[in-house]
């Protein structure tokens, strides 16, 4: 029977099924020449491909993990690591052009320094565009040896079928809602645990980084006014002036957050945390579940044309409108 091998101190323990499974890869001589990390932002994917390529890399590695001790570890650690490397945008939100996937191809070509592997991470490898995922297609299919990249993306369906069908893939899920709380709850959070996860859609790390910021009161706020919009206590073209600045993704999303709790009160679910606490004080009777899977859709439909030239003062007041007359 194969000893388990127990993962390092590093990884949080919605990680461990991820540990044990790149493990027994190895453990039977099967380490992909291209391995696909995949799944929800704000879980750790890049520390457990950091982690692991450090073990492999390592040259005294345990059943635990890399050694920390050993020279190769400690050029790891200190990111001058020769065999090492990092293929990420040039600037953020830009995409990972050809020039960076032929760097990398130059790279691979050459012999290992320590005479192990030669690893490299893209990330996020969704961000790939057309001629660099072509490129990287030709790498994929005629592998060195002992070269691994690894690719780690939320959205693996962004990537092409051609490259997704060279990878082997590991898909990471998010923790159950009390193994979460309790890793915030353990890190002290300032704000509401539970309201931070759903804020993040139960990602423990983007629930943590929310901490630190005040998306929860602006959230709360939002869904207060809304509220206060439905009643006749606001103007919706005043009100529209006041969120214009705030108007982004995030908005969207509190906004979501709020018509969400309010479908689920309508279907007669109970309020279990404070935004549906907050959300309570809406009368739902009026709204019928057509309206407001409605202005869902219309939401979805903002969302996705966020990145297109709108007049961002327009939409926000027809947003603001609709929802005061959702019948």
């Amino acid at each position: 029977m194969m000893q388990q091998a127990h993962a390092p101190n590093e990884l949080w323990t919605w990680l461990l099924p991820g540990w044990e499974w790149l493990n027994q890869g190895l453990a039977s001589g099967r380490v992909p020449p291209a391995l696909l990390i995949q799944g929800p932002d704000g879980l750790g994917k890049t520390r457990l491909a950091r982690v692991w390529a450090q073990k492999l890399l390592c040259k005294v590695p345990q059943q635990s993990g890399p050694c920390g001790m050993c020279p190769s570890c400690l050029l790891f650690a200190a990111g001058n690591h020769p065999d090492y490397g990092v293929v990420e945008p040039l600037e953020s939100g830009k995409t990972i052009g050809v020039d960076s996937i032929r760097q990398l191809i130059h790279k691979l070509s050459l012999k290992p320094q320590y005479n192990g592997y030669r690893i490299v991470v893209i990330e996020p490898a969704h961000l790939l565009n057309l001629n660099a995922a072509n490129a990287l297609l030709k790498t994929l299919e005629e592998p060195s040896p002992y070269t691994l990249i690894i690719l780690i993306t939320s959205a693996s369906h962004k990537l092409p079928v051609t490259l997704l069908s060279r990878c082997q893939k590991l898909t990471l899920s998010r923790p159950d809602q009390q193994q979460a709380l309790d890793w915030l709850r353990a890190r002290a959070v300032r704000q509401d645990p539970l309201s931070l996860l759903n804020m993040a859609g139960g990602s423990p790390l983007a629930a943590l980084a929310l901490d630190a910021t005040d998306h929860l009161q602006k959230r709360d706020r939002i869904l207060r006014e809304l509220l206060e919009l439905r009643e006749g206590k606001r103007d919706p073209v005043h009100l529209a002036g006041q969120w214009e600045p705030l108007f982004n993704e995030a908005l969207i999303g509190w906004i979501m957050t709020g018509v969400n709790q309010w479908i689920r009160l309508k279907l007669g679910l109970p309020a279990t945390n404070r935004e549906d606490t907050l959300c309570s004080k809406l009368p739902v009777e009026p709204l019928s579940l057509e309206a407001l899977f409605g202005y869902w859709d219309l939401l979805l439909k903002t969302r996705q044309y966020l990145s297109h030239n709108l007049n961002t003062r327009l939409v926000v007041e027809e947003l603001l409108i609709r929802w005061q007359t959702l019948a």
